[in-house]
């Protein structure tokens, strides 16, 4: 494998708005095929909806703790959905807390997950001398500020799976055609395959040190792909789904996969989670009302996002308890949520009044210990949490082209320098 480049950036004050600016996006798509074949993996007998009982719940309270400048709180009720923040052009200004990461080059940046200090992430370049552009794979460690290239797009095409401690893993897509999955150590330098090139294509979906979860299928002419957690250290490959299940959404802890799937061909998508340690297959029954989208998972705790109360809502799942609970309870969307330990972090729209598509919102941080949330930030925008990295810091896209949904900027906020977290970064203050 290529040998990985790093490079240091200087840090001279708050990003400006030429910080944001990039080139238009080529998305880089993987194709699979399909298999309806059976789930390979164990399964439980499933949960009765009485084990996942929605009255052991933490609300957050639905009267918003900030009120945008013309409103009052009685407007909670008056207004549901209110147009100002919504379908804007206009670029509102910098956040005064965001601290921007800089681009390492002129494309948008995909992807992205966070581990420590480490951030990973994708993004698309434009390769001298050629009309193309490709994907690279690009680790930027937030205490020093510098930024390495896993994977460079001038020689290889390269996208993100996630990292797990200095280790990344990510798909490496020839010109020849195929997917194939590799590891890198951030510190060392070295690369490796995850498989044998020879045992079939692999585009991986998520990924804890141990394992990766990944859709395999055996060469490009195939009819057949497998959703699969492929044991590092062994080799073997565990399915956890098939194609009419469509799985998507997943998020790797140590000990648990989290993904939501269909339980039945043609239903709505429902959360699902696999025990890497025994195998173990289970379906959260409870559910079944409405959509599931995505999904995060943290110790044994996992969130995601679900529609069955008509908007978008943030529910949590304690699996050692087997208990639900509904973390947002009020007329406006909530929606991409990520966990670290107790801290759940997502998008929120009740201080705008707006909904998921076309408007802007907010970042919000919860405490599953305490019940207590806090609003992190102060200028609204295309937010979107990507997970917390080590000392308190809550890493988020922003959008750079309001005109353009494949361009997103990353940006860091210092959560125990605001005041939102105490001094061990761990939970949310009063």
């Amino acid at each position: 494998m290529r040998p990985m480049k790093t490079n240091r950036y200087r840090w001279q004050g708050h990003p400006t708005q030429a910080g944001m600016d990039a080139v238009l996006v080529v998305a880089c798509l993987i194709l699979a095929a399909c298999s309806d074949d059976a789930v390979r993996s164990g399964r439980d007998a499933g949960l009765d909806a009485s084990d996942a009982r929605p009255d052991a719940r933490l609300d957050v309270d639905a009267t918003p703790d900030a009120v945008p400048d013309g409103w009052t709180d009685a407007g909670v009720d008056a207004i549901y959905y209110d147009p100002t923040w919504c379908n804007r052009s206009d670029y509102p200004g910098d956040d005064p807390n965001a601290v921007l990461v800089p681009n390492t080059g002129i494309g948008g940046k995909s992807g992205a997950s966070v581990d420590g200090p480490w951030l990973v992430f994708s993004e698309d370049r434009h390769i001298p001398n050629s009309q193309y552009r490709k994907c690279g794979v690009f680790a930027f460690n937030l205490d020093t500020w510098d930024a390495t290239t896993v994977a460079d797009p001038e020689q290889t095409q390269g996208i993100k799976i996630g990292i797990s401690g200095t280790v990344v893993a990510w798909e490496e897509i020839p010109d020849s055609g195929g997917v194939y999955l590799f590891l890198t150590n951030l510190q060392t330098g070295e690369s490796w395959p995850a498989a044998d090139p020879q045992s079939g294509k692999e585009a991986g979906r998520a990924f804890n040190g141990e394992a990766i979860a990944s859709i395999w299928w055996e060469d490009d002419n195939s009819d057949h792909d497998y959703y699969v957690v492929r044991y590092l250290a062994t080799g073997e490959l565990v399915r956890y789904a098939n194609e009419k299940q469509g799985a998507e959404g997943e998020a790797m802890s140590d000990r648990y996969l989290s993904f939501v799937a269909r339980p039945t061909p043609y239903s709505d998508k429902d959360v699902w989670y696999m025990d890497l340690q025994t195998r173990a297959l289970v379906h959260i029954d409870s559910t079944e009302p409405g959509s599931q989208y995505s999904t995060s998972v943290d110790g044994h705790w996992i969130v995601w996002e679900d529609s069955r109360n008509i908007d978008w809502d943030v529910y949590a799942y304690d699996i050692d308890s087997q208990t639900e609970m509904l973390l947002t309870d009020n007329r406006y969307d909530q929606w991409a949520a990520k966990i670290r330990g107790d801290l759940v972090a997502w998008t929120d729209y009740r201080f705008t009044r707006g909904k998921l598509m076309g408007c802007f919102g907010d970042l919000y941080v919860y405490d599953l210990s305490s019940g207590i949330g806090r609003k992190v930030t102060e200028q609204p925008w295309y937010w979107t949490p990507i997970g917390f990295a080590s000392n308190g810091r809550l890493v988020a896209y922003g959008l750079s082209d309001r005109n353009n949904a494949e361009l997103w900027s990353i940006w860091v906020f210092d959560l125990v320098a605001m005041g939102i977290l105490d001094e061990t970064g761990e939970h949310v203050l009063p």
